[in-house]
């Protein structure tokens, strides 16, 4: 615990005038824009691939039962909903 306490403050950067803290608050500003930008860039060119149709037959997932289809694992269903939160990403 005493390392995590040391690790977090020595990470901290020093505020020492308002002047530097509206530097630093720039910067980050830039990178934030510039990390957005570059994420925009990526989603405009994933809209931009081609659509294709699934074709679930063509894949088998390993069960404990044997090997089953998409739509077996979906249980007869046609769709089924999946939601990832964040703090448990893949």
């Amino acid at each position: 615990m005493l390392a995590d306490t040391r690790t977090e403050v020595t990470d901290r950067m020093l505020i020492f005038c308002e002047r530097h803290l509206r530097s630093v608050l720039a910067e980050y500003a830039r990178h934030e824009k510039e990390a957005t930008r570059a994420l925009d860039v990526l989603a405009a060119r994933r809209r931009r691939l081609p659509m294709t149709r699934f074709d679930s037959s063509r894949y088998a997932f390993d069960a404990s039962a044997g090997p089953k289809t998409q739509l077996d694992l979906l249980a007869g269903q046609r769709q089924r909903v999946v939601y990832q939160f964040m703090d448990t990403g893949p």
